[in-house]
């Protein structure tokens, strides 16, 4: 191999090098933080806007007008404690809660275990805000909750995972969390959410259980939480 040949082949793994250098360090700029705590430690999160990504609830929530509508719903009722385990995911954030009491289910759960619910809400990084799909609200780190649950759609033939077997959605965007301790929940303006208005920043709301700017959304939802508080 004359030296010709080899500074060649030197130049063409030195622009390899560089190339997949370049590439690894535009991934990790892209992607950002993976995890909620990982972006709450930029202390940039209050100032986050509020938006929804859907302008109407989902069909299950339109179709709720009691608990027996809200437990047909649903597959699995269970009792939760929200851990500090949230991966962000596309319109989505996945979090590990433990189980602490079961009230509705046949899956082979029990307290004590550790299951995965996809919230549907996400931080766009690119554009600092938080979006959420009509009403729903992330639940609190730490905070015990009863929570209405579904099992993950998959197509047919899929072979579901251990984990996908343990991982749930909620049955509704409105009506499906409900924080045991204090309720924190008021209607919002529309024009703040919809119209021309000063969006929400996500520090004005991040505490409140319910996001709406229907009345009869939050009275049903108080309804609800009265009746679950009892169980």
């Amino acid at each position: 191999m004359t030296a010709t040949t080899k500074k060649f082949f030197i130049g063409c793994l030195f622009a390899l090098v560089l190339m997949f250098g370049v590439a690894i360090v535009t991934r990790t700029s892209y992607y950002g933080a993976t995890t909620l705590d990982q972006l709450s430690e930029s202390g940039e999160l209050d100032d986050y806007l509020l938006e929804q990504y859907d302008d109407a609830p989902d069909e299950n929530s339109i179709s709720i007008h009691n608990m027996d509508d809200l437990k047909a719903a649903t597959d699995c009722i269970v009792k939760v404690k929200v851990t500090n385990d949230r991966q962000l995911r596309a319109n989505s954030i996945l979090t590990k809660v433990q189980v602490e009491a079961v009230l509705q289910t046949s899956d082979d759960i029990s307290a004590g275990e550790e299951i995965f619910i996809y919230e549907p809400a996400s931080f766009n990084q690119d554009f600092q805000i938080y979006e959420e799909k009509v009403g729903y609200q992330l639940m609190k780190v730490g905070e015990e909750y009863i929570v209405f649950l579904n099992h993950l759609k998959v197509i047919d033939g899929y072979q579901m995972s251990q984990k996908e077997k343990r991982t749930y959605y909620p049955s509704t965007s409105l009506y499906s969390t409900y924080r045991l301790s204090e309720l924190n929940a008021d209607v919002l303006d529309s024009e703040r959410v919809y119209g021309d208005g000063e969006r929400y920043a996500y520090r004005e709301i991040k505490d409140m259980d319910l996001l709406t700017i229907h009345q009869e959304e939050l009275d049903l939802y108080r309804t609800l939480r009265e009746q679950v508080l009892k169980w």
